[in-house]
């Protein structure tokens, strides 16, 4: 089976060795067709603590090292 994963931005990184990413997910509205823009935000593993705020990253779900943290 393949590996999750998902492109968003660092939206914080104030954490020791964490960040928060926004992961946005475009799909049409049920009933209407609009396009709606949904956010997630996904808290990932920074080892280095080199990503900073508006980074482009790729995240991927992995078994958890830390309580919270994905991959």
């Amino acid at each position: 089976m393949a590996v999750k994963e998902r492109v968003g931005l660092v939206v914080s990184d104030k954490m020791h060795k964490t960040v928060v990413v926004a992961v946005e997910n475009r799909a049409p509205h049920p009933k209407y067709g609009k396009t709606m823009v949904r956010t997630k935000r996904f808290k990932a593993h920074d080892e280095e603590n080199r990503c900073r705020v508006g980074d482009r990253v790729r995240i991927q779900k992995l078994a958890l090292l830390v309580g919270r943290s994905v991959g």
